[in-house]
């Protein structure tokens, strides 16, 4: 009988250690839920930072004196960048034929504009560019608060033409080309329809709420980015298009986590569209998303360890598409200890693989 009681008690005791070793420690007891759903997001996190990456980077040197790079056009194995040289100097076009190994400047603003600062540029079809330019900014003495813009259509022979002053008239800071159209914006009074060929304005479209961030064009679609959401229009009457829900909605996400887990300063998101393959790219700090309209969700597409653009003094400058699933971004290091000293930009290639590799 003792040995039997003996037993009980042993068999007792090995299973109160089993159940107490089971017990939740007491700090995880203490957690509140706030901190448990942070520790969730960093894991979530973690995760995210060793998938897989589903682009090919290819780092692409610019010229020395491209200082501020505002469109890239490429095809093949040649690239044409639009940029200016800060407060030293404005060029224009420079082009490479071997991926950044060695640059030609194609084309500098002509003697009247020498001293003038190009502050916007777009190239559209024939590889032809629309800039606008602040004119004698840069001359010594220059009255910057009664400073006057004009905006021209520009060939690679160096044909300057002056398009009409209402895109200047606009304050047009935005600009795309759809449909042998210009479209733009001040991002406060709507977008502005321009023929493509004189500027003079053709439409105004203003059925949008707040601030545009940036805007692109698809299908016969305006697809605009304000603070937190996005808003669609007709691109041909304006209209809002309510067909699209899906789209707002699975940004909703993409914006909650970018703020709530990234909380990047000075790096500016954009959107921009791909016609050749239907698809929408949208980019933060927190990675580069892309939208499959069959899909009707962002799927990252650029992220994790190898995500050059991740840190915090890392400032998009400029995305552009080629079509094809290639893309270009440039960016530079946000220089706070010296503002007046121009930042050197630095370019990447990208051509996406559908199927993933390893990072």
């Amino acid at each position: 009988m003792k040995r039997l009681v003996k037993f009980l008690v042993i068999c007792l005791c090995v299973v109160g250690t089993i159940g107490c070793a089971k017990k939740t420690p007491p700090q995880e007891e203490n957690k509140t839920g706030e901190e448990k759903v942070e520790k969730q997001d960093r894991e979530q996190i973690a995760e995210i930072k060793t998938g897989l990456e589903y682009f090919v980077e290819e780092k692409v040197s610019l010229p020395e004196e491209a200082v501020n790079v505002m469109d890239v056009r490429k095809s093949g194995d040649t690239i044409l960048i639009a940029s200016s040289e800060g407060r030293q100097k404005s060029s224009l076009i420079w082009k490479t034929d071997d991926k950044g190994e060695s640059w030609e400047r194609v084309l500098d603003l002509p003697e009247m504009l020498q001293y003038s600062l190009v502050s916007e540029a777009l190239f559209v079809e024939d590889n032809s560019l629309i800039c606008g330019v602040q004119v004698d900014l840069l001359k010594e003495g220059a009255d910057t608060a009664n400073r006057q813009k004009k905006y021209y259509k520009v060939n690679l022979q160096g044909d300057f033409i002056e398009l009409s002053s209402d895109m200047s008239n606009q304050e047009i800071s935005i600009l795309q080309y759809y449909d042998s159209q210009i479209y733009g914006t001040n991002q406060r009074d709507g977008i502005f329809v321009f023929d493509g060929e004189t500027g003079a304005l053709k439409e105004s479209f203003d059925k949008m709420s707040g601030q545009i961030n940036g805007f692109c064009i698809m299908n016969d679609k305006i697809f605009i980015e304000g603070i937190d959401h996005i808003e669609i229009l007709d691109a041909l009457t304006g209209e809002p298009v309510d067909a699209d829900e899906k789209l707002r909605g699975s940004l909703d996400p993409v914006l909650l986590k970018g703020s709530r887990t990234t909380g990047k300063q000075g790096f500016i998101d954009k959107m921009i569209c791909d016609p050749s393959t239907g698809l929408l790219y949208y980019i933060n700090a927190d990675a580069l998303y892309q939208y499959d309209f069959a899909d009707a969700e962002f799927k990252e597409v650029l992220y994790g360890k190898n995500y050059r653009f991740a840190e915090e003094e890392m400032v998009l400058m400029e995305i552009s598409s080629s079509g094809d699933h290639e893309l270009s971004i440039v960016t530079y290091k946000n220089n706070t200890e010296d503002l007046k000293t121009p930042v050197k930009p630095e370019m990447y290639w990208y051509t996406y693989v559908p199927e993933g590799i390893e990072s």
